[in-house]
């Protein structure tokens, strides 16, 4: 079963460099990360986890989280579950929020800045934009903006996400996933 979905994969791949080659290839097939994580996950959960509802899916143990430390699949699935579930806002911002955090917790934080970019809105609040600013510009390493949106908070007693701000100014020259997750 596992050589049969591997070349599903290889043959997307030649497929796709192949009309790259031609000049005809204008994006990447939209089941490309279906198959990577039917693959991965096998039909049934995949089938399962976009089937689940977005608190299921984004909050609870058997959601996402239960791939979070295998990059190579949570970074597929959250775009996946977007996608097929045409999700409102609030929804969206949530998912790609994470989805940017998976990004900047293996350090791949271009790709995290993209993603929690497009998670400032007018619409989610001051305090939360404050969040993502400080945040992004930890990962931009630029301290004179992570201090001023931790003020913000401060401002507003936005307790929940001080707490990350100041551990991102107190661990400012460590990773994203150290700070993030070190104590208090």
């Amino acid at each position: 079963m596992e050589s049969k979905f591997s070349l599903k994969i290889l043959l997307l791949l030649l497929a796709s460099m192949q009309a790259l080659c031609q000049g005809t290839f204008t994006r990447i097939p939209e089941d490309r990360n279906k198959v990577i994580l039917i693959e991965k996950l096998g039909e049934d959960e995949y089938q399962h986890l976009i089937e689940m509802s977005q608190d299921d899916f984004d909050q609870g143990p058997d959601g996402w989280r239960k791939y979070s430390e295998d990059y190579s699949i949570v970074r597929y699935l959250i775009a996946e579950y977007m996608e097929i579930n045409k999700l409102p806002e609030y929804e969206t911002t949530m998912l790609t929020w994470h989805l940017g955090q998976i990004h900047a917790i293996h350090g791949n934080y271009q790709e995290a800045v993209v993603e929690m970019e497009k998670c400032i809105s007018n619409k989610m609040g001051t305090g939360w934009n404050a969040y993502a600013r400080g945040t992004i510009a930890f990962l931009q390493k630029d301290r004179k903006e992570l201090q001023e949106n931790l003020w913000i908070l401060e401002a507003q007693y936005n307790q929940v996400n001080i707490e990350f701000l100041d551990k991102f100014m107190k661990y400012f020259d460590s990773t994203y996933a150290f700070a993030y997750f070190a104590p208090e």
